[in-house]
């Protein structure tokens, strides 16, 4: 009898890969608004048969499972039927910013041995025309654009075959997509995210949505926290995503009053600190919205506070997570129980599925209070560093933890709080500083909107304690000095940055953190208090 069961379930799905688990939910909703942006809305039914026509098209270029397609395409409608229709004809999809140079996206298409490369926006010739002369086997399909030489149009391609009713089933452990880290010291490394990791990593979140959500899409969808961590899920449950034409603090304000968005995402502290100002100087519609979300980047204290003081009725969500692993532990800040709130460093418990503990140099777990390197054991984790073993064995013990690059440490309650990345630490004359604490600090400052704090080697203090600040309004040059006298009103002597220099804005990458080689580029011609 367990001989003739296994026989008959060998020739049919055991699981839901990432592609099932799309087409149900499309399938359910299908009559329903699945997408909307500036050139109209798209339902569920309609984005299954162009992602099953996009399916078809890559298998007509010779496209298997298991080969990667990558994606040069901005946050918008292409990218999401781009992404899943990639995912639903069995190949790897591998996105990667849309403002990627040349040299980084032949890089990006050599490293991963792409077969397809699907591209959109200003410059796509010159791409193509770098691609035909160093990896000339790469077929590139143009979106949104007129047909040029040595570009497939995308249109062209879909009206031209049958869309693919299902996909066929992927094993759990097979890739499913590879997103790049930041690359922000050192190359990028492309990680390895399997069919469960996605899969398990939007059931968390859309188990706790309905069909009445609104989502507008803010982070680059090239990111995991644009795509898998929050969007990709509300499609999951039937919502609605917005994408919008603009991310400016006044645009995304206008959007959502436009289209009744019920979650908004409000991270990083230079968009929150926008948005506030945006709501000081004009009055907004913002009814609609059932919660704010926070990713788990520096949260200051007078950002929270000020968020609960212009939305009293509203939580806010706060996620754990990062390119290697998504969900990991998360914390409701709810009008109800602000009067119990403790540091803004708190990051919440564990997701289901996800295991946290924090241990010593040696790997042994430390006491609760004590702070520790973060280590997380869960089914979203990635399975490596794709054509990279040694960065995976550093990444990944041999039972499954993965070495976040996170200090953080445990509160009585077992919630988990965030201090700092190892990687980052800044040892000033022979004392240990957090930078994650000087932003913290300087970020209270009520003309600061962004700030980024780092080491620099010092003759005399080994590391020198380094702001780069942009402020509100490019305010004058003289408020350095208050900055200084703020910082020894809220910091230990040692943590006064020996420097701090004044930026328009910090540089961004797609990813939305602090390109660290740009900023040194820019600080080289600013003047800096010292």
């Amino acid at each position: 009898m367990i001989g003739r069961l296994s026989t008959v379930s060998s020739t049919a799905p055991r699981h839901i890969d990432a592609a099932r688990l799309f087409e149900t939910a499309a399938r359910r909703f299908s009559e329903r608004v699945a997408l909307v942006a500036s050139e109209g809305s798209c339902s569920y039914g309609a984005l299954l048969e162009r992602t099953g026509r996009l399916a078809a098209v890559l298998h007509s270029l010779g496209v298997g499972q298991g080969d990667a397609v990558a994606l040069m395409l901005p946050t918008g409608t292409g990218f999401v039927e781009a992404w899943w229709g990639v995912v639903r004809s069995g190949a790897i999809v591998v996105p990667t910013s849309h403002k990627a140079t040349p040299e980084d996206l032949v890089a990006c298409l050599s490293l991963t041995d792409a077969r397809v490369l699907l591209i959109s926006g200003a410059g796509c010739e010159r791409h193509a025309a770098l691609l035909r002369d160093r990896i000339p086997g790469v077929r590139v399909i143009g979106l949104d654009m007129p047909a040029s030489a040595g570009l497939l149009d995308y249109e062209t391609l879909l009206a031209s075959v049958e869309p693919v009713r299902e996909a066929a089933p992927r094993p759990l452990d097979a890739p499913c997509a590879m997103y790049f880290t930041a690359g922000s010291t050192g190359q990028p490394k492309a990680v390895i995210r399997s069919h469960q990791s996605v899969v398990w990593g939007l059931s968390m979140l859309a188990r706790r949505l309905d069909p009445s959500e609104v989502l507008l899409a803010r982070a680059p969808m090239a990111h995991t926290g644009g795509s898998l961590t929050g969007p990709f899920a509300v499609l999951i449950a039937g919502g609605r995503l917005v994408l919008p034409d603009a991310l400016s603090p006044a645009a995304v304000l206008a959007s959502a009053t436009r289209h009744r968005v019920t979650a908004l995402y409000v991270h990083p502290t230079v968009f929150a600190k926008g948005m506030l100002a945006e709501l000081e100087a004009r009055p907004v519609d913002l009814s609609s919205l059932r919660r704010l979300q926070w990713t788990a980047g520096p949260l200051p204290e007078s950002v929270r506070a000020a968020l609960f003081a212009r939305f009293p009725q509203l939580p806010l969500e706060v996620t754990f997570g990062m390119t290697e692993a998504s969900n990991i532990a998360s914390i409701e800040y709810t009008p109800s129980a602000r009067d119990r709130l403790g540091a803004s460093n708190c990051v919440g418990h564990p997701l289901p599925g996800a295991e946290i503990r924090i241990v010593d140099q040696n790997g042994t777990p430390v006491p609760t209070g004590q702070e520790g390197q973060i280590e997380t054991r869960t089914p979203t984790a990635f399975d490596g560093y794709w054509q990279d073993p040694e960065a995976t064995a550093a990444a990944l013990s041999a039972d499954g933890w993965l070495r976040t690059g996170d200090v953080g440490y445990f509160d009585e309650l077992g919630a988990l709080h965030l201090v700092g990345r190892s990687r980052e630490i800044i040892k000033s004359g022979g004392m240990t500083v957090h930078p994650a604490e000087v932003e913290q600090a300087l970020a209270r400052h009520p003309l600061v909107d962004d700030v980024v704090v780092f080491g620099l080697p010092h003759a005399d203090w080994d590391e020198a304690v380094v702001a780069a600040v942009a402020l509100h309004h490019g305010e004058a040059a003289q408020s350095r000095e208050d900055l200084l006298l703020h910082c020894r009103d809220h910091l230990a002597h040692f943590k006064i940055p020996k420097a701090i220099h004044l930026v328009p804005a910090l540089p961004r990458n797609a990813s939305g953190k602090v390109d660290k080689p740009r900023l040194l580029a820019m600080l080289t011609d600013t003047p800096s208090a010292h």
